[in-house]
């Protein structure tokens, strides 16, 4: 991984691309560091008590060639609810910790090796993620089964992780049998992450990427209730294993629609010797994103879905073509009868 520092032209300050590729380091001197860090903890301090109606938002920003983009300040987002601009009333930058729900596929198509190996991406993304973490771990299959209440303690979560894909959590299963309730496991995952301790909350998914043949939730209903929460859901597909001999691409593009939904995203590998990358930029995203927040004016509109689009300018102007992603709207709050 190389951080790769821009000097910011208009104002002299810092901006850091979290790249994966072998991209130059210009150097910067440590006095201009400083002076950024400094503008931007103020900047944070001064926009973080959101009021309570506010909506907030994480964010993404994603620069040329992939690279993360850090260090940007609330000067640099706009916010668009349908054709107006709302004043952004709160904006956080922090590397703070997260409430991940991780869940491993045990479902039928998944072979027994493909359910090792991602036990073994799992307990990767936690030693790479932010060491104050809390973390529910689960299995799902015909449905949620959950191994750990919220938890950070590593005792715990390795033993959790050893039950997974197991009969009783005492022998390994056979390659596993039977059907795959995606959605009705998705469904509770979130209803389990409500009570996650950090008001950052994710649900990271590790299967064979297959769709859903079993839940008594509709694919429809899954995405309302995504919509409705404010969990970003991230997916780890090893596709190269399923048991029905090929990847499945409607399943792909479920687990690539869910996620993008939520904020997050999805990342396909055909065997675990792939995952490292993946992994990586996987944690490395979770703490270099934003938190924006605004108040919105029509919050009483009962269930009604209000598009928002985050638009970011970029104090370098010589960087083009990013992306930014977060989800795209919110449900206006039901008044009371």
């Amino acid at each position: 991984m190389i951080v790769k520092l821009q000097p910011n032209r208009p104002q002299g300050s810092v901006l850091l691309i979290i790249s994966f590729l072998a991209l130059p380091l210009l150097a910067v001197s440590p006095g201009a560091a400083r002076r950024s860090q400094q503008k931007s903890a103020a900047a944070t301090q001064a926009t973080s008590a959101a009021a309570p109606e506010a909506r907030k938002f994480i964010v993404t920003v994603i620069g040329p060639n992939g690279g993360f983009i850090s260090g940007l300040t609330r000067d640099s987002f706009a916010v668009f609810e349908g054709k107006s601009q709302r004043e952004i009333s709160y904006f956080k930058s922090d590397d703070v910790p997260v409430s991940v729900g991780l869940l491993v596929d045990v479902s039928g198509s998944v072979r027994r090796q493909t359910v090792e190996a991602a036990k073994r991406v799992a307990m990767r993304f936690i030693e790479q993620s932010h060491p104050e973490n809390e973390y529910f771990i689960g299995e799902f299959g015909r449905s949620l089964r959950g191994l750990t209440g919220w938890t950070r303690d590593p005792r715990t979560i390795a033993e959790a992780l050893g039950k997974v894909g197991t009969a009783n959590g005492a022998k390994p299963k056979p390659d596993p049998q039977g059907p795959t309730a995606l959605y009705d496991s998705c469904v509770a995952a979130l209803g389990t992450m409500a009570s996650g301790t950090h008001p950052k909350r994710v649900i990271v998914l590790i299967s064979d990427a297959g769709g859903d043949n079993e839940s008594e939730h509709s694919f429809n209903d899954l995405k309302r209730r995504i919509r409705e929460s404010d969990v970003l859901i991230y997916a780890i597909g090893i596709t190269g294993d399923s048991a029905l001999g090929t990847p499945d691409i409607l399943g792909q593009a479920v687990t690539d629609e869910l996620t993008s939904l939520s904020g997050g995203r999805a990342y396909f590998i055909e065997r675990e010797k792939e995952a490292g990358e993946a992994v990586k930029r996987l944690t490395v995203e979770l703490r270099h994103q934003y938190e924006i927040g605004f108040t919105p004016t029509n919050a009483a509109r009962g269930g009604k879905w209000n598009k928002v689009k985050i638009k970011v300018t970029l104090p370098d102007p010589s960087l083009k073509n990013i992306v930014v992603r977060s989800r795209d709207g919110y449900f206006s709050t039901t008044p009371a009868p």
